[in-house]
């Protein structure tokens, strides 16, 4: 619901302590409209599971400003003219 209102805004799944297991599969089939799922073995993350979520967010900051300076320039006549645009899909096994 909160797209309708501001549509830039990027949300997703964080689940924590999953010890050695993956994300669930129902995320694949029920979060299709989540920009990013993660999950973590522990509470506390490792440093590996820290650098991958931080990288994570960084891009997502970045799409974010990328998605708002589109929406609301969409009507400049000065707007960047893009010819592409494509949701990345990243999948990462730890």
């Amino acid at each position: 619901m909160h797209k309708n209102v501001t549509p830039y805004v990027r949300y997703g799944n964080m689940i924590g302590n999953r010890k050695n297991r993956s994300l669930p599969g129902r995320l694949y089939r029920h979060g299709t409209n989540f920009d990013f799922m993660i999950s973590f073995k522990d509470f506390q993350l490792s440093s590996e599971e820290r650098m991958m979520f931080l990288d994570l967010i960084k891009k997502e900051i970045i799409y974010s400003k990328q998605i708002e300076e589109m929406i609301y320039s969409s009507r400049l006549k000065s707007r960047k003219q893009y010819n592409l645009l494509q949701k990345e899909l990243r999948v990462e096994e730890m």
